[in-house]
């Protein structure tokens, strides 16, 4: 309950603080390019994300984002394992999983915002300092997680299936030692679940591109995916709706 409040608070606050910053930052006679495009990667806390920004300059300091994202996030609790005991068809080895899995999460989402000016590059080699964020919403893509069980037949022979959880197999999956790894990232895409919510992000991006043309930066900060319901992750451990992350991401683009 703290954290939704938390994450409230945050969402309700972001354009409000953005006017305050904006309105004491200096006009910077240097921001001559209107429009500026980048792709980049975001490794955080929860996992990996890539995206897509765009923006468009409101005044000297200050631009109007937005921002496309497509991520993978994590339950803070799974982590990969492999089973070292036990030896697939014609010798081949077990495969990394995440035991007690029931979900895997895929967020899209779609955020403006404002990117505004702390610092301008005092020359060629410096560094431009924007502060940013972001509020929108989060499309959640819940997919089921298939594990490649072993079955033993007869005693002896034994046969790997790909399965999901279910109540008749749940011995097996949540068993390590029927367990030969996961069954890959494509199975179960026909069988998404959308969870609707809310992002927001707050940053601080530094730019140190040699040529004033172009975007080449670092961004720090923090990031939250709020959802109506608890996503069911995990198994053998508490689902939540909230997922808050720190991140670090690096981004290359182009100003015009």
């Amino acid at each position: 309950m703290k954290h939704s409040i938390l994450i409230i608070v945050i969402l309700l606050q972001l354009p409000m603080m953005g006017q305050i910053i904006d309105n004491q930052t200096d006009v910077s006679a240097s921001l001559i390019y209107d429009h500026e495009f980048s792709v980049g990667v975001n490794a955080n806390t929860s996992g990996l994300a890539l995206f897509v920004d765009y923006s468009k300059a409101l005044d000297m300091s200050s631009k109007r984002l937005y921002r496309f994202e497509i991520a993978g996030i994590n339950h803070p609790k799974e982590y990969k394992q492999t089973n070292d005991y036990v030896i697939g068809p014609l010798g081949s080895s077990p495969k990394p999983y995440v035991f007690g899995k029931q979900n895997s999460l895929i967020a899209l989402h779609v955020s403006r915002g404002k990117k505004i000016l702390l610092g301008d590059k005092a020359e060629k080699s410096g560094v431009e300092v924007n502060m940013l964020y972001l509020y929108g919403f989060s499309l959640g893509l819940v997919k089921p997680y298939y594990l490649d069980l072993i079955y033993i037949k007869d005693g002896i022979n034994a046969e790997i299936f790909s399965e999901k959880y279910s109540d008749a197999n749940k011995d097996h999956f949540l068993t390590p030692q029927y367990i030969f790894g996961s069954s890959g990232f494509s199975r179960g895409l026909n069988e998404l679940k959308i969870y609707p919510g809310l992002h927001a992000e707050l940053g601080v991006n530094f730019d140190w591109a040699n040529y004033s043309d172009f975007v080449k930066s670092l961004e720090i900060g923090i990031r939250s995916d709020l959802y109506y319901k608890k996503v069911p992750i995990m198994l053998t451990e508490s689902n939540k709706a909230i997922y808050a992350a720190l991140y670090f991401s690096i981004e290359f683009g182009k100003k015009w």
